[in-house]
């Protein structure tokens, strides 16, 4: 374990005041717009200076398994855009651990004047209402909700204690290999593995099958995978499967339910990846030129700020489905 020292680090004058209070509330329709418009306008910001903020290093812990966004108090994983979002905000020397203020009270730390906190949404359950004549009169079942979250080298008064990283690459490639294949001989109602066209990765609806290249026509064993699992990722949308309406009420490349997919299917191969231990790559020789790739998701973005938040869902859902009770070697 490593111990985090809070008490010392200052803070640029620059940075801007705490945020409001981190009790969770009703996400408004209107401040949830407004929050996805800045973050899509941060990725945009990113993307023009030829960065794809998603496809950033990841760091590994000793067992071997990803650093990924979690909440210090209760360790759970953050998904979706959420997790995006807070891996994105890090800043240099950080980990990727959250909490909200009032769990930094409860420790007996605070937040340190200036910090910059995140927000955070997820859903709450709601019990259906019944109505003095015992009918239900509420029939929505969850409720949005949102949080503002620090990260840990925000809180002085306490020292943190965070998981040590391993030094080296957590598994050798074979390893990483059958974890690889693992995840999808875990995806048990895949579509088949056919071979007709030895120079394009796609998945086909009408035939349910995902056509893929073999492992030598790659520049690496992680494009091949990353590739196969982009594939796999856009199989989840089959009627038969999630019934995803990107891919079910599919019009056509360049149309908006195209660009939804086909991000879907990038973040989720990026989540794959993660699980099996693999930074992310892009194959240029196979997928598209790095250049024409970040001008495509401008263009996307650019005319679509809800794209993005979109997208992550999506892909959390179809990764979740692939996953099921999967364990990895």
């Amino acid at each position: 374990m490593s111990v985090v020292k809070t008490k010392s680090r200052k803070r640029s004058k620059q940075t801007r005041m705490i945020a409001p209070d981190s009790t969770a509330v009703a996400t408004p329709t209107s401040a949830r717009q407004s929050y996805y418009e800045r973050m899509t306008a941060r990725i945009v910001e990113q993307l023009r200076k030829g960065f794809v903020p998603w496809h950033r290093p990841w760091k590994f812990l000793l067992d071997g398994a990803r650093d990924v966004p979690r909440n210090y108090v209760s360790k759970k994983a953050y998904k979706g855009f959420n997790a995006f979002v807070l891996e994105a905000c890090l800043e240099e020397g950080q980990r990727p651990y959250f909490l909200t203020m009032k769990q930094a009270n409860d420790l007996g730390g605070k937040i340190r004047k200036g910090s910059k906190g995140q927000l955070v949404t997820y859903y709450q359950f709601k019990a259906d209402e019944l109505s003095e004549e015992g009918e239900i009169e509420s029939k929505r079942r969850y409720i949005e909700r949102s949080s503002i979250v620090f990260n840990v080298f925000d809180v002085e008064g306490i020292d943190i204690v965070l998981p040590s990283l391993s030094p080296l690459p957590p598994t050798a490639d074979s390893k990483k290999r059958a974890a690889c294949e693992a995840i999808l001989a875990g995806y048990v109602t895949a579509p088949p593995t056919v071979h007709h066209d030895p120079q394009r990765a796609y998945y086909q609806p009408a035939l349910d099958v995902v056509n893929m290249p073999r492992l030598e026509a790659f520049n690496s064993t992680k494009a091949y995978y990353h590739t196969y699992f982009h594939e796999m990722v856009h199989s989840t949308g089959h009627p038969t499967r999630l019934n995803r309406a990107e891919l079910v009420n599919w019009t056509g490349f360049g149309s908006i339910n195209y660009s939804r997919e086909e991000l879907t299917a990038e973040l989720g191969a990026l989540y794959l990846m993660g699980v099996a231990g693999l930074s992310p790559e892009i194959d240029s020789s196979l997928l598209m030129g790095t250049a024409s790739y970040i001008d495509g998701y401008l263009k996307r973005l650019q005319n679509d700020p809800d794209l993005f938040w979109q997208a992550t869902r999506q892909a959390q859902k179809a990764v979740d489905y692939m996953l099921g009770s999967v364990e990895l070697p």
